[in-house]
């Protein structure tokens, strides 16, 4: 089967785009951790949200310009994350219910979004 083949360009903001995420997603953590509370600690917990907005840009730019397999991979990634993610929530609900400490959203977050961009990048890199 042919795949797309995506330019250096693009696989190049790929993985830029995941690199900021991820080290902005480490700072915004130590931060959280380290930092006494106050707006400095508030910005840097927030930080993560422009490069994940850039990674959302940059998967719908890769999403509009790719052929009918890459899109229907994309829906499938995107369709298996908010399952998994789903799934996740509701049994960790019920297991608050019998006494587990309540879980941070953060951790969901992170759940999600890993599974989502470990499939994308291993779909980007087959069509590389």
């Amino acid at each position: 089967m042919a795949y797309t083949k995506f330019s250096r360009s693009a696989v190049s903001a790929i993985l830029w785009s995941q690199w900021a995420y991820w080290c902005a997603l480490g700072v915004a953590i130590w931060a959280y951790i380290a930092m006494p509370k106050g707006n400095i600690r508030d910005c840097l917990v927030i930080a993560p949200i422009a490069p994940g907005m850039l990674i959302f840009a940059v998967s719908y730019w890769l999403y509009q310009s790719s052929d009918e397999y890459v899109k229907q991979r994309t829906l499938q990634a995107a369709t298996l994350t908010a399952i998994t993610v789903a799934m996740l929530s509701m049994i960790y609900f019920f297991l608050e219910l019998l006494g587990f400490p309540k879980l941070s959203m953060m951790w969901v977050h992170i759940i999600g979004w890993s599974l989502f961009n470990v499939q994308m990048l291993r779909l980007w890199f087959e069509a590389k």
